[in-house]
């Protein structure tokens, strides 16, 4: 039959001994490894090591695909691959970004569009950005990553910019050290409503650098370090665009005495029963059937570099994503924590719980849909969220929604702040569509939440989402 393959196989044993008794440990979680020298051995070796001869059509279809390898990886296959990506188009310069690679030599240059451009939050007036970045992996999988980006507002006449970098110096441990540099405009709640985000009394300048240490200690258990000094400046003689001001109530800049702060974080997290690969050069981690447990730590210092704050924080957390065989995938995360200390707490260092908005639906894993305004917590939250997407496993039974591309989600959280005796829970239904708008594509969803909290009883209302699709990490935000 058409598409049908068939296909043989000869198992030959040997040393083989019945009744083993084998330690506990014996079948860890590495399901493959690679010898560093296997990808380099020829014809002969494998033709000595093989207990059964190979056929001479067997022999004619080896030859056949490492031809093809040979074409694949010859220069003037990647050349011609490379140039094709190269090319520059007026769709890559005005929306999807264009960018020059290498595959030979293993760099890649990316360069944002033309619609980036554009400063959607416009702070003083229009702004202008633009950013790019430069890749590189080596021959030893080790990687680097530096990506600078400016800012610059007319009214003002003010430059902004940052500048990151990412070095991946063992890939057997999946070993890393960023650093970051930068002068931007920094929230003062980053938790705020669409409608209140932009408003300039959420706005002040920061100037910062920032050093990360990542690494994994043994399989599945991540450690990372981070040390952030901010200096911090409210907008003082900044200019507005007096339209825009127009468009919000009490929009007045937050006054405050500029002040410095140095920030030392400290993480780990650990999955139990990490699958992994481990190839010559590097690991490939596979994922895990239990979930990922975090415990997160953070600390302003006073009295070093300048900072005048002091305040420590304490997060945990337990997250796990997995599919439901032909029901779909599911997600959930369960989080409990605040500050241990608030002794000098600056208003751009509270911890918010942000309220819904009107219309647009909050990214259910991070966010509740129905709360009625943002408010700063102190003392232990806990935080619970879950998401089910069926792919289709409803809509697929439906005779001509099928047709459509119609998926269907749920999904519900709660919420517990003891400091304020309060507790919010709530549960969501939608429908999603995914389309694409040049390479890119996009998540389109309608849900309908009901939402009950025990100070202003029941809510309900229908919410809207637009969720782009990230390549890089290969998911959907939710």
């Amino acid at each position: 039959k058409s598409g049908k393959s068939e296909g043989y196989c000869d198992v030959t044993y040997s040393q083989y001994v019945f009744d083993s008794l084998y330690s506990k440990r014996f079948f860890n979680a590495e399901i493959g490894t690679t010898k560093e020298d296997a990808y380099e051995k020829d014809t002969s070796f494998w033709a000595k090591i093989r207990p059964v001869p190979l056929t001479d059509e067997e022999a004619a279809y080896i030859d056949y695909q490492d031809s093809i390898k040979r074409l694949r990886t010859s220069k003037v296959y990647l050349d011609s691959i490379d140039s094709v990506f190269n090319k520059i188009t007026f769709l890559k310069l005005a929306w999807n970004g264009f960018g020059h690679i290498n595959r030979e030599k293993k760099t890649l240059w990316s360069f944002d569009p033309a619609i980036g451009l554009i400063n959607p939050i416009a702070i003083g007036g229009f702004r202008l950005r633009y950013g790019l970045s430069y890749y590189r992996k080596f021959e030893n999988r080790k990687a680097i990553r530096i990506a600078p980006s400016l800012n610059y507002g007319f009214r003002n006449q003010d430059m902004k910019g940052n500048l990151s970098g990412y070095y991946l110096y063992n890939p057997k441990k999946l070993s890393s050290v960023s650093v970051g540099m930068g002068s931007d405009f920094g929230f003062v709640n980053n938790f705020a409503t669409f409608a209140d985000i932009l408003n300039r009394s959420n706005f002040f300048v920061q100037k910062y650098v920032t050093a990360t240490h990542r690494t994994e200690l043994f399989n599945g258990f991540y450690s990372w370090a981070n040390v952030r000094r901010t200096t911090r400046s409210d907008l003082g003689d900044f200019e507005f665009n007096p339209s825009f001001d127009s468009a919000f109530s009490n929009n007045n800049p937050q006054r405050f005495q500029s002040n410095a702060i140095v920030l030392a974080s400290l993480g780990i997290s650990y999955t139990p029963k990490q699958l992994y690969i481990q190839e010559p050069k590097e690991k490939i981690v596979i994922g895990s059937k239990f979930p990922t447990f975090q415990l997160y730590y953070s600390q302003a210092v006073a009295g070093v570099l300048g900072s005048k704050a002091s305040f420590k924080e304490l997060d945990f957390s337990i997250n796990q994503k997995f599919n439901v065989g032909i029901f779909g995938q599911s997600e959930y995360t369960v989080s409990l924590g605040g500050f241990l200390d608030t002794s000098k707490l600056q208003i751009m260092d509270y911890r918010y719980q942000r309220g819904g908005d009107p219309i647009f639906l909050l990214p259910p894993m991070f966010g509740y849909q129905l709360i009625d305004s943002t408010f700063a917590t102190f003392g232990a939250v806990l935080e619970t969220h879950y998401t089910h997407q069926f792919n289709g496993f409803i809509t697929s039974k439906i005779p001509g929604i099928k047709q459509l591309g119609i998926k269907t989600m749920v999904g519900g959280g709660l919420l517990v702040v003891p400091e304020r005796d309060y507790q919010y829970s709530e549960i969501l239904v939608g429908i999603n569509r995914i389309f694409k708008i040049g390479k890119d594509r996009f998540r389109f969803g309608a849900y309908y939440v009901v939402g009950q909290s025990n100070t202003s009883g029941f809510s309900s209302g229908f919410k809207f989402s637009i969720n782009p699709y990230n390549p890089e990490t290969n998911s959907w935000s939710f």
